[in-house]
């Protein structure tokens, strides 16, 4: 199991907040992202995901 957190920046590439999902055994759906975004950051009207090439899971 693992603790998913993502960071969201605006466009200018500033930080504005996290999301975080907690402990959990999969991955989090891109539809439960999009909800989590749409509730956490109400004025934003567009999402991108980005992916880096290589992750560190700190088990």
């Amino acid at each position: 199991m693992n603790e998913y957190t993502y960071i969201i920046f605006d466009h200018n590439g500033r930080r504005l907040g996290k999301i975080e999902f907690g402990v959990r055994n999969s991955v989090p759906s891109a539809k439960e992202i999009k909800e989590a975004i749409k509730d956490g950051f109400p004025n934003g009207t567009t999402y991108k995901l980005l992916v880096p090439i290589s992750v560190c899971i700190n088990q």
